[in-house]
């Protein structure tokens, strides 16, 4: 863990006395405090290399599910590349902040964890979950495991299910990655007093080893996604959530709507596509919505659908890696249909 004062942490008391320190002055966003984050991110890597020889992976806001914050080895080669000098690699991370943090203060702490390889799920997925249960007096109740779909670290899909085969996944992985939980939570009951409510959490399964890797310790406590809310019920065998955004003017160049014409866009294209016959149903989170920006108008959607649906012209079920695709191809050919239906009543 690195605390934007420049602290790098590596124990859960230091972190209390570190975060409870923090002042305004120390938080807020000036380009002094922001080359000092940046300066203990870049030595937190470095430490992890030389002390354990593990490439890391950072999230510069620890406390927060902004997807901006992950940066991922493959898209942000220069801070884990250390032929570079330190200060070519902290140049880096410091212009990243600052073009990327709006906000009056930075983010509080980041984590730098390293960067495991996952193995490969039927699909050509990453073994990558998050396991899902109730704390109920201290105990946990499993109810459902997500097999994640990421890109460049931030998530963008999953697949969520109560038993394993309905992921065409292994039974003893799902057993032993429940027990990883059940150890996880009696020790959190015990320590912080945390005994009921909701318990979900996101691991690894490390390709070789088959180690179980937590992801970024972003345990959830106080919320249930609706995907696994829907899969506590027995009609709800496995579900797919999937995230969409699209840019108006990659369908139709240079269009602009105004704010009436966008929300009955949006509008009509939910309810065609939860009511006509692809059944994915729209929900209520920050990926759903509509707007506008000087680059164009763009619509936002956080789907759950039946995987069983996504099927070829044969009937042939579609493999995992071929869900998105599909499912974004359909949101885009029903926009495309409704802004042409816009643009040819205004020109009658």
């Amino acid at each position: 863990m690195v605390c934007v004062d420049g602290s790098v942490l590596d124990s859960y008391d230091a972190y209390k006395k570190t975060i409870a320190s923090l002042t305004n002055i120390s938080t807020e966003n000036t380009p002094i405090n922001a080359e000092r984050f940046a300066r203990s991110v870049v030595l937190a890597v470095d430490r992890l290399y030389a002390e354990y020889g593990f490439v890391a992976f950072v999230k510069l806001d620890a406390a927060g599910a902004g997807g901006w914050s992950c940066m991922s080895p493959d898209q942000h080669s220069i801070l884990y590349n250390h032929t570079l000098t330190q200060n070519e690699r902290i140049d880096y991370v410091n212009n990243y902040i600052q073009t990327n943090v709006i906000d009056e203060h930075l983010p509080t702490h980041a984590v730098v964890e390293e960067f495991v390889e996952a193995e490969l799920r039927p699909g050509n997925i990453l073994a990558d979950y998050t396991v899902c249960g109730l704390l109920i007096n201290g105990k946990f109740f499993p109810t459902s495991i997500n097999l994640c779909g990421t890109d460049s670290g931030q998530y963008i899909e999953q697949w969520a299910a109560s038993h394993a085969e309905f992921l065409d996944d292994n039974d003893n992985d799902w057993q032993a990655m429940f027990e990883t939980y059940v150890e996880m939570s009696e020790y959190e009951s015990k320590k912080f007093n945390y005994s009921n409510g909701v318990y979900a959490g996101d691991l690894f399964i490390s390709k070789g080893k088959r180690e179980h890797k937590q992801r970024d310790w972003n345990i959830r406590r106080g919320g249930r996604s609706t995907p696994e809310a829907l899969i506590m019920f027995d009609n709800y065998q496995v579900n797919y959530e999937c995230k969409v955004i699209l840019n108006l003017n990659t369908i139709i160049n240079s269009i602009r709507l105004t704010n009436e014409q966008l929300f009955n866009l949006y509008t009509n294209i939910c309810d065609e596509l939860a009511n006509g016959s692809y059944k994915m149903y729209p929900f209520s989170t920050s990926y759903g919505y509509f707007g506008q920006t000087d680059d164009g108008d763009f619509l936002k959607f956080n789907f759950v659908i039946n995987p069983l649906l996504f099927v070829d012209n044969q009937q042939k079920s579609l493999s995992k890696d071929q869900h998105r695709e599909y499912l974004y191809n359909i949101v885009k050919q029903i926009i495309s249909h409704h802004i042409y239906l816009i643009i040819n009543s205004e020109h009658k």
